[in-house]
């Protein structure tokens, strides 16, 4: 499986430096690690489990909800080129296949 950015690369310039080490002793060491409870909606409730503010919870939730988009982005933005490049040239094969 293709990793994502390590969180430890997240954290480390953030107030959540301390909860890198927590994260990467539960097996959590790469932000695609998060990807199951972010899409089941319990993405907060995890994170209440390393960080008992919950203030501070809901900042370090925006900041790998953040991450998780931003990382996600290219592959959308690659996709959608991908399957404009195919429509087109199958229009382009039919227009031809039309004219003989």
């Amino acid at each position: 499986m293709n990793k994502t950015k390590a969180i430890r690369q997240i954290l480390i310039g953030t107030e959540f430096k301390y909860l890198i080490e927590k994260f990467e002793e539960t097996g959590n060491s790469y932000l695609s690690d998060f990807i199951n409870s972010y899409n089941n909606g319990k993405l907060l409730d995890y994170l209440k489990n390393f960080e008992k503010d919950d203030i501070k919870a809901i900042k370090l939730e925006n900041i790998i909800k953040n991450e998780l988009k931003n990382n996600s982005s290219p592959f959308f933005n690659k996709m959608f080129i991908f399957m404009a490049i195919f429509f087109v040239l199958m229009f382009i094969f039919i227009l031809i296949s039309l004219k003989k």
